[in-house]
């Protein structure tokens, strides 16, 4: 009897999953008679379908550079949003909003879903909490530097009443029978039931310095003028640093040509010096060689002297004797 009320069970889960696979497929404009089979969680995002949502998202954060985007495939995840919408179908509206967390919680979030008891921050409520720009998701989400590869989850979120708050931290849930809590500048909605909202995407991209303190919602921010001031300080003197070390480098350059010049020069006048005694060498060598002739040929012309003066002495000999 357990066996048989299982099987049933088991059968209308399956049942049920493939219903909202197939209405998952139609969202994302694939096939919706394609069997389900449970696929991968996560598929690469077409080119056409990333560039188009690379556009929604630099609307409101241009900065974003975003470096791979994938599409969420969680049919029993997305199964329960339709039921809660259909819960919520009279005045419920779905609004397409960002979540931006770090890697590994956005990873986790597709089988635990977004903890609501992480949240640092209650300001609009003790909720996770979205927002329709993106720099304002960036901004206000986890400052931790120890990971710096973030996610924006791009949500689908229902919206049925909304109570508006001004910034209440001891605000635990909404009153009056609101399902959302929204801010007074209209910027943050902060949801409760875990099955109002579903991760539709997950843009990857890594947070630099740049995109906190070149987002609008800091310049915006009186508090920060104090770190504005500081921070055109600092980038002031990392100016000047930056020249004096331009004006070093090329100080230390000119010097390394002129060391460089002065060992050639140096090295060029030893080669003229070598070349001139090479010269003088030869010269005395080939004065020398020709001393030397000089003076074989005054000896040959000695010997010839004396050779004839004999010659001579002889045949006057001869002349006397006959």
């Amino acid at each position: 009897m357990y066996s048989h009320h299982r099987s049933k069970d088991s059968q209308r889960s399956s049942k049920f999953t493939t219903h909202a696979a197939v209405q998952l497929q139609r969202r994302h404009n694939k096939s919706a008679y394609s069997r389900y089979d449970g696929g991968q969680l996560l598929e690469d995002l077409g080119h056409r379908e990333s560039v188009e949502l690379e556009r929604l998202v630099h609307e409101t954060f241009p900065r974003c550079n975003v470096d791979l985007i994938h599409v969420v495939n969680a049919p029993q995840m997305y199964g329960m949003y339709l039921l809660r919408k259909e819960e919520m179908r009279y005045g419920d509206k779905e609004l397409i909003l960002y979540h931006v967390t770090t890697k590994s919680r956005a990873l986790e979030s597709l089988k635990n879903g977004l903890d609501w008891r992480r949240t640092r921050r209650s300001k609009f409520g003790r909720g996770v909490s979205f927002s329709d720009d993106a720099d304002y998701a960036n901004y206000y989400a986890d400052h931790s530097p120890r990971e710096e590869n973030r996610v924006i989850i791009v949500c689908a979120v229902l919206v049925n009443k909304t109570q508006r708050v001004s910034g209440n931290e001891n605000l635990i849930v909404p009153t009056g029978g609101a399902d959302t809590t929204l801010s007074s500048n209209g910027r943050v909605y902060v949801k409760y039931n875990d099955y109002d909202f579903y991760p539709l995407y997950l843009m990857y991209y890594r947070r630099t310095p740049e995109h906190f303190n070149e987002s609008k919602y800091f310049r915006n921010n009186p508090r920060n003028k104090w770190q504005q001031n500081n921070l055109a300080q600092v980038q002031q003197q990392q100016q000047e640093l930056k020249a004096q070390r331009e004006r070093e480098q090329a100080q230390r350059q000119q010097q390394v040509w002129a060391e460089r010049q002065r060992v050639q020069e140096w090295q060029e006048a030893r080669r003229r010096l070598a070349v001139q005694q090479e010269v003088r060498r030869q010269e005395q060598e080939l004065q020398a060689r020709r001393q030397e002739q000089d003076l074989q040929a005054r000896r040959q012309e000695q010997a010839y002297s004396r050779l004839a003066r004999a010659r001579q002495h002889e045949s006057k000999s001869n002349c006397l004797i006959l």
